[in-house]
């Protein structure tokens, strides 16, 4: 069972996000970076598969269009030192291909995290060093049929800013995670056999592996152009080891590929609007590039059926509130 599409992309476009929308804030939002609860986000998203738009794309017309709403509380305990936490629901108003209702809302995972946004600075060449330590609740119900128990997610990212226009935003993150599955495959909810009453879990299994482990290479860069505009593009490599299969008896003579792991990118490209302070609009486009199509052909990268359009409202408290003060 493979993620939907939103919520996939929605995870990836994170760090993109934050760099983008630091690098074009006004300067009002800036009065309000004493306030503990800055960085505290709602992001409310319309989203589709740039493919909707033509019926003739492949050999059958699959439209997909999904809204979202996703919450990030964050709290700074002192200095640069943050607690903070992450949840979002999702609505696909399209047919779905994976849901059991028509227009069922869905609970994506719940994360819970504690990191230092500026952990050190190194003198002369100006980077900023941040590190973050976050766990993952499976709340949704793709983890819980992968029967995902939790998921802990270090990460470290450097960034760097330069006086170029409004602010030249550079940052590179590394993140090695580990998932912790009951099981080494997912499992459906009731046996494929009926009335199975004794032995019943090796009818449940689907025989899909999970990933044991997650490793992560992101790159951004923002630039903002006005106070109200910014530009931004980011990009993603990733690594993911899945539990081992189980061993055959026998020998080949013929080379094979590793069949443990999989490869995929993702790219990011947005526009920032910020009209006022705490509250901006994001248009732009990303794309989730697997290795290979069912064919075995490569997928194009940059552009494919996985490519969505998105528009973005995002809320920032600290933002919001000095409008308040003022």
């Amino acid at each position: 069972m493979a993620p939907p599409l939103h919520t996939f992309t929605a995870q990836l476009t994170a760090l993109t996000t934050a760099l983008v929308v630091a690098s074009a804030a006004p300067a009002a939002a800036q009065d309000a970076e004493a306030a503990a609860f800055r960085g505290s986000s709602m992001v409310y998203r319309n989203a589709m598969t740039a493919v909707s738009a033509d019926a003739s794309s492949e050999l059958t017309y699959n439209p997909v269009y999904t809204m979202s709403l996703s919450l990030a509380p964050r709290w700074y305990l002192a200095g640069e030192t943050y607690v903070r936490a992450g949840t979002s629901v999702s609505r696909e108003l399209t047919d779905s291909d994976w849901t059991t209702q028509q227009g069922e809302f869905i609970l994506g995972d719940t994360t819970l995290g504690v990191g230092n946004s500026q952990l050190w600075v190194a003198p002369v060449i100006e980077t900023a060093f941040s590190a973050d330590l976050g766990v993952r609740l499976p709340t949704s119900k793709v983890s819980q049929a992968r029967t995902l128990q939790v998921a802990i997610e270090p990460r470290v990212g450097i960034s760097r800013t330069f006086p170029v226009l409004k602010g030249l935003s550079l940052g590179y993150g590394f993140s090695m995670a580990a998932d912790l599955h009951e099981y080494t495959t997912g499992e459906i909810e009731s046996p494929r056999i009926p009335g199975c009453v004794v032995d019943c879990e090796r009818h449940v299994n689907t025989g899909v592996r999970n990933t044991r482990w997650r490793m992560s290479h992101t790159f951004s860069v923002g630039l903002g152009i006005f106070d109200w505009l910014a530009l931004g593009a980011g990009a993603g490599v990733h690594t993911h080891w899945l539990h081992p299969a189980m061993a055959v008896e026998g020998q080949s003579f013929e080379p094979q590929a590793d069949t443990n792991t999989r490869h995929y990118v993702n790219y990011d490209l947005e526009a920032t609007v910020t009209p006022f302070s705490g509250f901006a609009i994001g248009v732009g486009a990303t794309t989730y590039n697997p290795q290979q199509q069912p064919d075995s052909a490569y997928y194009d990268p940059v552009f494919n059926r996985f490519t969505e359009l998105f528009i973005d409202l995002r809320f920032e408290a600290a933002g919001l509130a000095s409008l308040g003060e003022g």
